[in-house]
C-alpha cells in the first residue's frame, strides 16, 4: 500500500483536495490511501522521518510556513523517499525551472485553476503512478550500491559506477559516475566486499568498474573510462587488470 501526504495551507482547499483524493482511490481501488493531509509541512516531514517509505506527495507551492515553503519541503522529502512521486499543486504555471534550482525530480504539476482542473490533474497522476509501477514490475529490478552522505541515503544503479576513490589523508570515499561524484565515510576494503567480481582493485585508491573502462594507458598507468575520467593502476596489478578488461570485452561480444 502507498501513503499518500496532502500538504495544504488553505483549508477550503485541503478539504476539496481531500474529497477528490479519497473518491478516485475509492473508485479505482488502487492500492493507495491518505494517511496525512496537513496544513503544516512539519508534520509531513516528522511522519516521513518517522517511517521512510515510498509516498505519494501532493504539495502546495506557496505555503505559508516560515521557512519552508512547497519547493524545500519536496527538497527535504528527497533526503527520506528518493523514489517517492512528488506533485506540486500550485496557482501559478511554468514552475519547471524552480523544480530545477531544487533539484527535485517531480511526476507533475496541478494547476489549481478550479476544481475541474485538480480534479482531472489529480486522476491523471494517480493513474500515471499506477502504470509506472506496473512497468517497474515488468522490469528486471536493478542491483543498487546505498551510499550515506550526511543524511542522505542514495541508491546507486551498480552499471552507473566508474570507480570509486580514496581521498588521500582522510576516512571518505568519492563514488564517481558518468554525471556526478559522491563523497562519504567508508573502507574500500569493505565497499570491495559488497559489489559484484565486476569490479576490480586496481590500486591502493581506486576500485574501478570493469564493464565501464574504455582502455588502459600502459604507459601512463592510467584507466580510461567510458566519459574520460581517467584513474591510476599500479604497475604490480596491471596485467590482473587487462586480463578482467580482456574478459568483459570478450563477453560482451
Amino acid at each position: 500500500m502507498l501513503p499518500v501526504f496532502l500538504c495544504e495551507d488553505e483549508p477550503d482547499i485541503r478539504e476539496m483536495e481531500r474529497k477528490l483524493i479519497e473518491q478516485y482511490l475509492m473508485i479505482q481501488g488502487y492500492d493507495m490511501e491518505l494517511v496525512l493531509d496537513t496544513g503544516n509541512p512539519r508534520e509531513i516531514l516528522e511522519q516521513v522521518k518517522k517511517k521512510p517509505v515510498r509516498g505519494i506527495y501532493f504539495l502546495d507551492v506557496d505555503l505559508k510556513y516560515e521557512g519552508l515553503d512547497g519547493f524545500l519541503l519536496g527538497k527535504e522529502i528527497r533526503r527520506y523517499d528518493s523514489y517517492g512521486f512528488v506533485i506540486y499543486v500550485t496557482a501559478f504555471r511554468d514552475l519547471a525551472y524552480k523544480t530545477f534550482q531544487h533539484h527535485i525530480e517531480v511526476l507533475d504539476y496541478i494547476v489549481k485553476e478550479n476544481q475541474e482542473a485538480v480534479r482531472d490533474g489529480i486522476c491523471r497522476c494517480f493513474d500515471t503512478i499506477v502504470e509506472r509501477l506496473s512497468r517497474e514490475n515488468l522490469a528486471p529490478l536493478k542491483a543498487c550500491y546505498t551510499v550515506k552522505s550526511g543524511e542522505l541515503r542514495r541508491h546507486v544503479p551498480v552499471e552507473d559506477i566508474l570507480f570509486f576513490e580514496t581521498d588521500a589523508g582522510s576516512h571518505r570515499i568519492t563514488l564517481h559516475t558518468e554525471n556526478e561524484r559522491i563523497s562519504f565515510i567508508g573502507q574500500m576494503r569493505e565497499i570491495e566486499k559488497e559489489l559484484p567480481d565486476t569490479f576490480f582493485r586496481c590500486h591502493r585508491g581506486f576500485l574501478v568498474n570493469i564493464c565501464r573502462v574504455q582502455e588502459v594507458n600502459l604507459k601512463a598507468n592510467e584507466v580510461i573510462f567510458v566519459n574520460g575520467e581517467t584513474c591510476l593502476v599500479s604497475r604490480g596489478l596491471r596485467s590482473g587488470l587487462m586480463k578482467r578488461v580482456a574478459e568483459q570485452f570478450a563477453a560482451q561480444k
